[in-house]
């Protein structure tokens, strides 16, 4: 072959390895641009779980907190239906205790030695007892907050049970 002919057979090579190289850059480019497509498909279905989570979440807090509530009414019907249905001492005197707190708006009775005028001597003397005995149950394990409620508990403990508020 001729210098020439070896010359255009050059081109002809390099032209066809651009085009080559041309074709494969745009392959690349095209699985490139559908991975990305791939992506932004799985960062939108990422958002739509993020917000459908984001819905259960507030439908799972507005319904725990309307269970928390039904609790707390069910949990004072039971409570008052024990006291109606045992007329026990304990009873007696919790009534009497709910009274006294529905006449002052508080549970402080004075202490046994420092009582105040007016205040019942029975039931400064069950209260002082039933304290103690949440001192004694402190000791040993925590009590429920029914339980610390009922004795007269404060701080953490503070709740409001069977019209009681401590």
């Amino acid at each position: 072959p001729s210098l020439e002919q070896q010359h255009q057979q050059q081109e002809e090579q390099k032209t066809q390895q651009e085009t080559n190289d041309l074709t494969q850059g745009y392959r690349n480019l095209a699985e490139t641009i559908a991975k990305h497509r791939g992506a932004l498909n799985e960062i939108t279905r990422a958002h739509e779980i993020i917000a459908e989570g984001k819905l259960l979440l507030k439908m799972a807090r507005s319904r725990r907190k309307t269970l928390r509530k039904d609790i707390g009414v069910y949990m004072k019907q039971l409570e008052e239906l024990e006291l109606q249905r045992s007329p026990c001492e304990w009873n007696n005197m919790y009534r009497r205790l709910e009274a006294y707190v529905a006449e002052h708006g508080h549970c402080y009775l004075a202490t046994h030695q420092s009582r105040r005028e007016g205040d019942d001597p029975d039931l400064v003397q069950w209260v002082g007892k039933q304290r103690s005995m949440l001192r004694h149950l402190h000791m040993r394990k925590e009590p429920s907050a029914a339980v610390s409620a009922a004795l007269g508990g404060s701080g953490s403990d503070a709740v409001h049970v069977a019209g009681v508020t401590t």
